[in-house]
C-alpha cells in the first residue's frame, strides 16, 4: 500500500554535493541542516561512519518500557540495517525458505510504525541459505531520499520512495552457484552511480572459481557504467569506504591480501597496500589521514596506515598494529577522537587512533557482539546476537551506562532516525524514543 509523497530529504553528507549530484531538482539544503536531520541513508549512516549527530539518544529501554515509541511485527526476515530518509524507514528482507525465496524492500512510517508499502524484487526457486548466521538479505540498502537501491547478491534494484520498482538488473548471474556465505557488502552511491563490490569467497579451497568484481550502475536506469574484475583477492564481506580530497573522490576496498583505492569514474585500481588479515567483515574507518582496518575473521589484528597524496599518487605507511582483542565481525567507530572496537566475546577496547596507544580495555556483559558499533550523543551502542545492547560512555575512562535486553534474536545493527533508535530483530522493528538520554551515574 502507498501513501501520498511528502518532501524527501536529498542526502548531502560530508562527502560534498558532488557525491549525490543527481538527487533531484529541489534546492540543496545546507550540509549542517541535513546532517542534523537524523538521516541514516546507508550502511552505518552518514558517511558510513557509524555516527549520529543527534542529541538526547536513549540510555535505558526494555520490551515494555515507557520510551518504546512503537514496535511492529516484521514478516520479511533479514540482517540488513534499517535506513532512514524523509520520515521513512526502508528495510530489505526475504520471505520463504529452502525452495523459494522472495526478496523485498519495505517502507515504514518513522512516526507511528505503519507499513507504507512492500515491493517484490525477486522470486527465486531452489536457492540454499549459505550460512546459519547469514540471511537471504544481508546488504543494507542506500537512498538519496528519492530512490532506494537494494542489492541481493545476484540482483541490484531501484525502488521509488513510493514503492514503484524502477528497474532491476542481474549483476551476477553465477552468484547463487558460487557464493559461500552469501552477499554482505552494501551498495555505495558516488555521483551518477550506485556501486557494488563482490569479492571471491573461496580462496585456496576453490581457487579461481569466480573473479572478484566491482561494478558501477547508472542510478536512474540500471545501465552498467563500468565493471572491473580481478583474481588476486579473496573473502571480503566489507562495504567500501568513500574517500574525498582536493584530488577528487575514490573508493577504498579491503580484502585479503590487499587494501586498495579505486577510481569511482572508471573502476581502475589506483594504489594498494598490503593487508595481512583474512576474511574481512568489519568496515574501514578513518581518523583524519589515518585509515584503520580493525579486525577480520581470521588472522585478526587492527592495522592503521597513514595516507598521503591522492589517486595514483597515494602513499600509505603502516604506523601501528594491535593483535590482542581485535574484532572478528563488529565494525569499529572513531568518535570523540578515539577508536572503539569490540570482539565477539565482548572485550571492548579504546585506542588513540594516531598512535595505537591503548586507553582502556574492559569486558562487557554477555557475548555475541557482531553488530556494528553506533555512536552519538557521547554514547556508544554495542548489540549482541541476543539483542542485548550495552550503552557505554565514549570517554577516556570506561563507564558502562546500561545493559538493555529486548529478549529477541537479531543479526542486524542499530540505526538512528529523527525520532528514535531503530533496532531490528528477527521478528520485530523497535523504535526507542529519543529524549530519554540521561544516564544514571
Amino acid at each position: 500500500m502507498n501513501r501520498p509523497s511528502s518532501i524527501a530529504i536529498c542526502l548531502v553528507s560530508g562527502l560534498a554535493l558532488a557525491l549525490l549530484a543527481g538527487c533531484g531538482s529541489r534546492p540543496a539544503a545546507q550540509e549542517s541542516d541535513l546532517f542534523a536531520s537524523g538521516v541514516w541513508p546507508q550502511w552505518r549512516g552518514p558517511q558510513g561512519a557509524g555516527i549520529s549527530p543527534l542529541s538526547d539518544l536513549p540510555v535505558h529501554w526494555a520490551p515494555d518500557s515507557d520510551n518504546l515509541k512503537w514496535k511492529i511485527e516484521l514478516t520479511a526476515r533479514g540482517a540488513s540495517q534499517p535506513i532512514v530518509s524523509g520520515g521513512r524507514i526502508y528495510l530489505t528482507g526475504s520471505h520463504g525458505g529452502e525452495g523459494r525465496i522472495e526478496r523485498t524492500v519495505t517502507a515504514v512510517d518513522v512516526n507511528d510504525g505503519s507499513l507504507l508499502w512492500e515491493t517484490l524484487i525477486s522470486n527465486r526457486r531452489n536457492e540454499r541459505k549459505h550460512h546459519r548466521f547469514g540471511s537471504y538479505s544481508t546488504p543494507t540498502p542506500v537512498t538519496d531520499g528519492e530512490i532506494v537501491w537494494a542489492y541481493f547478491g545476484g540482483y541490484l534494484a531501484a525502488v521509488s520512495r513510493d514503492g514503484e520498482l524502477l528497474w532491476r538488473t542481474k549483476v551476477d548471474p553465477d552468484y547463487w552457484k558460487t557464493s559461500r556465505y552469501g552477499a554482505a557488502s552494501s551498495p555505495v552511491l558516488a555521483g551518477r552511480a550506485v556501486i557494488v563490490y563482490s569479492d571471491e569467497e573461496w580462496g585456496q579451497e576453490r581457487k579461481g572459481s569466480r573473479p572478484s568484481w566491482l561494478g558501477a550502475y547508472d542510478r536512474h536506469t540500471g545501465e552498467e557504467l563500468w565493471r572491473t574484475e580481478w583474481r588476486d583477492t579473496c573473502c571480503s564481506y566489507s562495504t567500501p569506504l568513500l574517500r574525498e580530497s582536493e584530488g577528487g573522490l575514490e573508493l577504498i576496498l579491503s580484502s585479503t591480501p590487499w587494501l586498495f583505492g579505486v577510481d569511482v569514474a572508471t573502476g581502475e585500481r589506483l594504489w594498494q597496500l598490503e593487508l595481512p588479515v583474512k576474511q574481512v567483515v568489519p568496515s574501514l574507518v578513518m581518523a583524519d589521514d589515518i585509515l584503520i582496518q580493525a579486525g577480520s575473521v581470521h588472522k585478526k589484528r587492527i592495522i592503521a596506515y597513514r595516507l598521503s597524496g591522492f589517486g595514483a599518487g597515494t602513499k600509505g605507511e603502516k604506523i601501528w598494529k594491535e593483535v590482542r582483542a581485535a574484532p572478528e565481525l563488529a565494525s569499529p567507530v572513531v568518535y570523540n577522537g578515539l577508536l572503539f572496537a569490540v570482539t565477539q566475546g565482548g572485550v571492548m577496547s579504546c585506542f588513540e587512533p594516531q598512535t595505537g596507544e591503548l586507553v582502556w580495555r574492559e569486558r562487557l556483559p554477555k557475548t555475541g557482539y557482531r553488530s556494528s558499533i553506533v555512536a552519538g550523543d557521547g554514547k556508544l551502542y554495542l548489540m549482541t546476537l541476543g539483542s542485548v545492547t550495552a550503552v557505554v560512555a565514549a570517554e577516556r575512562e570506561f563507564r558502562l551506562l546500561a545493559i538493555n535486553d529486548l529478549e529477541e534474536y537479531t543479526e542486524s545493527s542499530i540505526a538512528v532516525a529523527d525520532e528514535c533508535l531503530l533496532i531490528r530483530t528477527k521478528d520485530h522493528l523497535y523504535c526507542i524514543e529519543r529524549g530519554s538520554g540521561v544516564a544514571t551515574t
